[in-house]
Protein backbone atom coordinates (compact mmCIF):
# COMPACT_ATOMS: atom_id res chain seq x y z
CA UNK A 1 0.00 0.00 0.00
CA UNK A 2 1.47 3.39 -0.95
CA UNK A 3 1.60 6.42 1.37
CA UNK A 4 -1.27 8.86 0.91
CA UNK A 5 -0.38 12.56 0.97
CA UNK A 6 -2.31 15.30 2.73
CA UNK A 7 -3.06 16.87 -0.67
CA UNK A 8 -4.62 13.60 -1.89
CA UNK A 9 -6.80 13.44 1.21
CA UNK A 10 -7.96 17.05 0.77
CA UNK A 11 -8.69 16.47 -2.93
CA UNK A 12 -10.73 13.38 -2.03
CA UNK A 13 -12.66 15.29 0.66
CA UNK A 14 -13.58 18.00 -1.90
CA UNK A 15 -14.66 15.36 -4.41
CA UNK A 16 -16.83 13.60 -1.82
CA UNK A 17 -18.34 16.91 -0.70
CA UNK A 18 -19.49 17.50 -4.30
CA UNK A 19 -21.17 14.07 -4.06
CA UNK A 20 -23.01 15.26 -0.94
CA UNK A 21 -20.82 13.33 1.50
CA UNK A 22 -18.85 15.19 4.16
CA UNK A 23 -15.80 13.41 5.54
CA UNK A 24 -13.34 14.37 8.26
CA UNK A 25 -9.64 14.18 7.44
CA UNK A 26 -9.05 10.86 9.27
CA UNK A 27 -12.17 9.30 7.79
CA UNK A 28 -11.18 10.40 4.27
CA UNK A 29 -7.64 9.08 4.73
CA UNK A 30 -8.94 5.67 5.91
CA UNK A 31 -11.31 5.61 2.94
CA UNK A 32 -8.41 6.27 0.55
CA UNK A 33 -6.27 3.61 2.24
CA UNK A 34 -9.09 1.12 1.76
CA UNK A 35 -9.38 2.12 -1.89
CA UNK A 36 -5.61 1.77 -2.27
CA UNK A 37 -5.82 -1.72 -0.85
CA UNK A 38 -8.74 -2.50 -3.18
CA UNK A 39 -6.44 -1.86 -6.18
CA UNK A 40 -5.06 -5.31 -5.40
CA UNK A 41 -8.55 -6.77 -5.52
CA UNK A 42 -10.03 -9.06 -8.09
CA UNK A 43 -13.47 -8.85 -9.66
CA UNK A 44 -16.17 -11.39 -8.84
CA UNK A 45 -19.67 -10.82 -10.14
CA UNK A 46 -20.36 -7.11 -9.39
CA UNK A 47 -17.94 -6.98 -6.43
CA UNK A 48 -14.25 -6.37 -5.90
CA UNK A 49 -12.66 -8.91 -3.56
CA UNK A 50 -9.42 -9.08 -1.57
CA UNK A 51 -8.29 -12.38 -0.08
CA UNK A 52 -5.61 -12.59 2.61
CA UNK A 53 -4.17 -15.65 4.36
CA UNK A 54 -1.56 -16.48 6.97
CA UNK A 55 0.89 -13.68 7.73
CA UNK A 56 -1.24 -11.19 5.75
CA UNK A 57 -3.97 -11.55 8.43
CA UNK A 58 -1.66 -10.86 11.37
CA UNK A 59 -3.45 -8.81 14.00
CA UNK A 60 -6.92 -9.58 12.61
CA UNK A 61 -7.28 -13.26 13.50
CA UNK A 62 -7.00 -14.18 17.16
CA UNK A 63 -7.46 -17.94 17.36
CA UNK A 64 -6.30 -20.44 19.95
CA UNK A 65 -2.86 -21.02 18.40
CA UNK A 66 -0.55 -19.32 15.90
CA UNK A 67 -0.75 -22.39 13.63
CA UNK A 68 -4.57 -22.19 13.68
CA UNK A 69 -4.40 -18.45 12.85
CA UNK A 70 -2.17 -19.12 9.85
CA UNK A 71 -4.73 -21.54 8.42
CA UNK A 72 -7.52 -18.93 8.55
CA UNK A 73 -8.47 -16.60 5.71
CA UNK A 74 -9.85 -13.07 5.52
CA UNK A 75 -12.06 -12.13 2.58
CA UNK A 76 -12.89 -8.45 2.14
CA UNK A 77 -15.31 -7.28 -0.54
CA UNK A 78 -17.43 -4.40 -1.71
CA UNK A 79 -19.81 -3.63 -4.55
CA UNK A 80 -18.17 -1.91 -7.50
CA UNK A 81 -20.72 0.91 -7.25
CA UNK A 82 -20.08 1.26 -3.46
CA UNK A 83 -23.71 0.41 -2.67
CA UNK A 84 -24.59 -1.81 0.27
CA UNK A 85 -26.85 -4.17 -1.63
CA UNK A 86 -25.10 -7.53 -1.27
CA UNK A 87 -27.43 -10.44 -0.63
CA UNK A 88 -26.66 -13.30 1.70
CA UNK A 89 -26.59 -15.61 -1.35
CA UNK A 90 -23.94 -13.45 -3.04
CA UNK A 91 -21.81 -13.46 0.13
CA UNK A 92 -22.11 -17.27 0.17
CA UNK A 93 -20.98 -17.45 -3.50
CA UNK A 94 -17.98 -15.22 -2.70
CA UNK A 95 -17.04 -17.46 0.26
CA UNK A 96 -17.45 -20.62 -1.83
CA UNK A 97 -15.44 -19.22 -4.76
CA UNK A 98 -12.46 -17.97 -2.75
CA UNK A 99 -12.41 -20.33 0.27
CA UNK A 100 -14.28 -23.41 -0.91
CA UNK A 101 -17.70 -24.91 -0.30
CA UNK A 102 -16.52 -26.99 2.67
CA UNK A 103 -15.07 -24.13 4.73
CA UNK A 104 -17.09 -22.08 7.21
CA UNK A 105 -16.89 -18.29 7.58
CA UNK A 106 -18.22 -15.66 9.93
CA UNK A 107 -19.39 -12.13 9.23
CA UNK A 108 -18.72 -10.37 12.52
CA UNK A 109 -20.88 -7.71 14.11
CA UNK A 110 -18.35 -6.47 16.70
CA UNK A 111 -18.74 -4.59 19.93
CA UNK A 112 -18.61 -0.83 19.37
CA UNK A 113 -15.02 -0.52 20.61
CA UNK A 114 -13.86 -2.88 17.82
CA UNK A 115 -16.07 -1.37 15.11
CA UNK A 116 -14.35 -0.62 11.79
CA UNK A 117 -16.77 1.48 9.70
CA UNK A 118 -14.90 3.37 7.00
CA UNK A 119 -16.49 2.11 3.78
CA UNK A 120 -19.35 0.02 2.41
CA UNK A 121 -17.11 -3.00 2.65
CA UNK A 122 -17.76 -6.44 4.08
CA UNK A 123 -15.46 -8.96 5.73
CA UNK A 124 -15.66 -12.72 6.10
CA UNK A 125 -13.39 -14.53 8.55
CA UNK A 126 -12.84 -18.05 7.23
CA UNK A 127 -11.99 -20.84 9.65
CA UNK A 128 -9.28 -23.38 8.84
CA UNK A 129 -10.36 -26.30 6.66
CA UNK A 130 -12.09 -28.95 8.76
CA UNK A 131 -13.02 -26.54 11.59
CA UNK A 132 -16.66 -25.84 12.34
CA UNK A 133 -18.23 -22.81 14.02
CA UNK A 134 -19.64 -24.07 17.36
CA UNK A 135 -23.14 -22.69 16.82
CA UNK A 136 -25.79 -22.90 14.09
CA UNK A 137 -27.63 -25.84 12.59
CA UNK A 138 -25.79 -29.15 12.40
CA UNK A 139 -27.25 -30.05 8.99
CA UNK A 140 -28.42 -27.90 6.11
CA UNK A 141 -31.69 -27.58 4.23
CA UNK A 142 -32.54 -25.38 1.26
CA UNK A 143 -35.81 -24.79 -0.48
CA UNK A 144 -36.60 -22.62 -3.46
CA UNK A 145 -39.07 -19.93 -2.51
CA UNK A 146 -41.86 -19.44 -5.04
CA UNK A 147 -42.28 -15.86 -6.21
CA UNK A 148 -45.60 -14.24 -5.55
CA UNK A 149 -46.38 -16.16 -2.35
Amino acid sequence: MSAISEAEVQHYRKYMKKQGIRLGFKEAKRDLQTQDMMKESQPFEDCMVIVRTGEQCKGMIHGPTEEWNERCMWISFRKRDNSTMISWQQKQRIKNHFAGEDREAIELFPSEHRLMDTANQYHLWVLPAGEQIPFGWTTGFTEKVKKGN
